[in-house]
């Protein structure tokens, strides 16, 4: 499985997307974990399954203030609670049958959301990926 997006949460919960490519579908899994498990180089546990099995964009970005995890899961928008459970599912129908242009956008200070059709398969493993996410949320925690 390669690395696609991560997320944390202002108390130090991480979400990581990952996914194996096997075209024409993608198995896309979620894990949850705290920063201090992906320190030490812990997934965490997987959530439930992601219902898309297609489609090119996969991101996710945690909403702080509806403690909602938004997956952008290939042509539909997922709405999970804090414990992964899928709360409602987007389809393309919903989205105005324009389901390639999912954006997830942050305000105010987020910590996640990015990356679609492709993510980290430009030669970044989960290692480098991890490593970057600790460094900034370190940084970020210890500005106060």
């Amino acid at each position: 499985f390669q690395a696609m997006d991560i997320t944390i949460t202002p108390r130090g919960t991480a979400y990581i997307l990952v996914y194996n490519m096997n075209w024409p579908t993608i198995d896309a899994r979620i894990y949850k974990a705290s920063v201090g498990d992906l320190a030490n180089g812990g997934m965490g546990t997987q959530l439930p399954a992601i219902a898309s099995a297609e489609g090119a964009s996969w991101l996710m970005l945690w909403d702080e203030a509806d403690a909602t995890l938004w997956v952008g899961a290939g042509k539909e928008i997922e709405a999970r609670d804090a414990n992964g459970n899928v709360v409602k599912t987007f389809t393309p129908a919903d989205l105005g049958d324009n389901a390639y242009s999912i954006a997830l956008i942050g305000g105010g200070g987020d910590t996640g959301g990015g990356g679609s059709g492709g993510g980290c398969d430009a030669g970044f493993g989960l290692f480098a990926l991890l490593a970057v996410t600790l460094v900034v949320f370190t940084r970020r925690r210890n500005r106060g």
